[in-house]
């Protein structure tokens, strides 16, 4: 994998964040609505799991991404010359292959049901993932010099993530 750095490989993973569910009208009143959600929220924090719990869950998610990611990138890497690997290539690669990876990740990571005294923090590991994958993908040149994931890896590793370093 001459050619192309660590950290541009992780950077991918770490700009997957999931994106938020869409919006929409669905013929309900406010108030229905708003006692929809109420009942919605009190439901989810009954049956939220710990953090051992979830940490598993996302780390199982981060790990088969990263091997379905490590795959990918061998497979594009065996149809170049992987000695005289270009900046282009490694932009191809990492727009067609890492990042599409590293945003599902993220997505899976965000439709987890996190512990509910960690809801907050989960949620912005997962915007500050969103937000890194967003620079990597609007500047793919810059991202493969210069990993974009630096603060979403600090919320990770602060809350305890170990597979999820991307």
């Amino acid at each position: 994998m001459k050619g192309i750095s660590i950290a541009v490989l992780c950077l991918t993973a770490s700009l997957t964040v999931a994106i938020s569910a869409g919006c929409g009208s669905s013929g309900s009143t406010a108030s229905e609505t708003s006692q929809r959600s109420e009942t919605a929220i009190a439901e989810k924090d009954s049956s939220a799991p710990s953090k051992a719990l979830f940490l598993a869950q996302a780390e199982e998610i981060c790990e088969d991404g990263t091997i379905k990611k490590d795959e990918a990138v061998a497979s594009e890497l065996k149809k170049l010359d992987a000695e005289k690997l270009s900046s282009p290539d490694q932009v191809k690669i990492l727009e067609l292959t890492v990042l599409p990876i590293y945003a599902e990740i993220i997505e899976q990571i965000d439709q987890l049901d996190a512990p509910k005294a960690d809801r907050a923090q989960i949620e912005n590991i997962v915007t500050e993932y969103e937000v890194a994958l967003g620079v990597a993908e609007r500047s793919p040149e810059k991202a493969i010099h210069q990993s974009p994931f630096g603060e979403a890896v600090k919320a990770a590793e602060a809350y305890g993530f170990q597979q999820c370093i991307f």
